[in-house]
């Protein structure tokens, strides 16, 4: 069992020392009841965990802006979390011309004693609670997402929510074989890689995939995609498709989102009758943060 005095001991460096200066307590009653609930609110904030994260959904607004909606993260560097009270719009450099994709990261932070958001190449840290991060090299940023630039240098757009503290964002865009699609996957397995479309390594739980069977007259095809495919017999992997007796068309499927931990993903097609192929189109990822 933890004591009062031993979980005040394991406060962080300049915790007490802050709590002393926010509450205005003494051996008498406060000076208000308005002064007492201040005083309870900035309390509350010290004693958040530091891995603590609500809200802050990223949106996108243009090619080269977003907006953070209100919430409050926990910040390493103020041993407190901070509110986001109003949406925070935010310009997104143009990162260059590129061919394999390029990341921007989001962090939260303090200006003046207010909440403001810095976008950067610099890449998160390593977790320093659960799976919150920082900013590598600055704990006064925190980590709160990251948003993807086309071959031009311009975001993706992309649609957004927040489950928790996973942010998971889904790119609206035309086909683009350079950085979505993976096609013409038939018979043996493939793997794939999807490293460019990872902002951060073991930070990405989950990709979204939209399989698209390509089919022949009378096609008979089955399809399994997953990070390890183990297909045949009555094994399953993550997604496991069937299309039958289907006329030549092609048949695109919802998306749905697989597991992933490292990355690459899988794929395998086993054709019966009239021939065929699959692809797989990427249509986003869910980030831990």
């Amino acid at each position: 069992m933890v004591t009062g005095s031993t979980a005040i001991s394991q406060l962080p460096t300049g915790t007490i020392d802050s709590l002393l200066a926010v509450l205005p307590l003494s051996i008498g009653m406060p000076s208000s009841p308005s002064t007492i609930r201040s005083s309870l609110e900035t309390l509350r904030d010290y004693l958040l965990p530091p891995e603590y994260i609500d809200g802050l959904n990223i949106s996108y607004v243009t090619s080269g802006s977003i907006s953070v909606s209100p919430g409050t993260a926990y910040i390493s560097s103020l041993n407190k979390a901070i509110h986001v009270t109003g949406s925070i719009t935010a310009a997104v450099a143009n990162a260059g011309a590129n061919v394999s994709g390029t990341w921007s990261h989001v962090y939260l932070r303090e200006n003046a004693g207010a909440a403001a958001v810095e976008i950067s190449t610099g890449t998160p840290s390593t977790p320093y609670a659960g799976v919150a991060r920082t900013k590598t090299g600055d704990t006064s940023r925190r980590w709160i997402g990251s948003v993807f630039h086309d071959a031009g240098g311009y975001l993706f757009r992309f649609a957004s929510n927040i489950y928790g503290n996973v942010f998971r964002m889904n790119w609206i865009v035309v086909d683009n074989g350079s950085f979505f699609e993976y096609t013409g996957i038939s018979g043996s397995t493939v793997t794939r890689d999807i490293s460019h479309l990872i902002p951060l390594a073991g930070a990405t739980n989950e990709i979204h995939i939209r399989p698209i069977f390509i089919l022949g007259a009378g096609g008979d095809m089955l399809g399994a995609v997953g990070e390890t495919v183990l297909f045949g017999g009555n094994t399953t992997p993550e997604q496991y498709l069937r299309q039958t007796t289907a006329t030549a068309a092609n048949l695109s499927l919802p998306a749905s989102p697989i597991k992933i931990s490292g990355s690459t993903i899988q794929a395998m097609t086993s054709h019966f009758a009239g021939g065929g192929s699959m692809s797989l189109r990427v249509r986003g990822i869910s980030i831990q943060r």
